[in-house]
């Protein structure tokens, strides 16, 4: 995943939901600015869709609008 000039390394993992984004740090959302802190504990990220996802959201802590990681084409 990549915001700006930050990139955060991820697997996709699944459970009894279906696949997930496992991020190597927590990716949060708070008054609408995204927040990466690497010395906190990952949060799982649910896909968009199974089986062809294009899109994550990351919801707002605060009710400020979410964030949302779009794929990029060879991503």
């Amino acid at each position: 995943m990549r915001h700006d000039r930050e990139i955060v390394e991820y697997t996709v993992e699944y459970d009894k939901g279906g696949a997930y984004v496992l991020p190597n740090a927590l990716v949060s959302v708070a008054s609408g600015r995204l927040d990466i802190d690497r010395s906190a504990n990952p949060l799982k990220l649910r896909l968009d869709r199974q089986g062809g996802p294009f899109s994550l959201e990351i919801m707002d802590r605060s009710d400020a609008p979410s964030h949302t990681f779009e794929r990029v084409n060879g991503s």
